[in-house]
């Protein structure tokens, strides 16, 4: 879902669901390195939550500054939130209005 670089250090965003594996309770994990080769495991970072389960999106990074945008899963419904964090990642905040259904 992203690679970026922020704080330092390499910021990789990907699905994650080892909890159920059918995609029951699926969110983003993030690893991070200093150098691309060697990665440490920073564990879920988006969970799913009352919205729905966090799937497919984006991260970009402005004045170290990180945004999300992801799709939630509440079926039926699917729906485009935008997420933002100060901590490169580790904690966000979702805006309440849908960008898009």
């Amino acid at each position: 879902n992203g690679l970026i670089y922020a704080g330092g250090r390499y910021r990789l965003f990907a699905q994650h669901s080892a909890e159920e594996p059918d995609f029951k309770r699926i969110g983003w994990a993030r690893w991070s390195s200093d150098n691309l080769l060697h990665w440490d495991w920073d564990g879920r970072v988006i969970a799913p939550d009352s919205t729905g389960l966090a799937y497919s999106g984006s991260v970009s990074v402005t004045n170290d500054a990180l945004t999300a945008f992801l799709t939630r899963h509440a079926p039926p419904l699917q729906r485009q939130y935008r997420l933002d964090s100060d901590d490169h990642g580790l904690t966000w905040r979702q805006h309440d209005e849908v960008i898009a259904a």
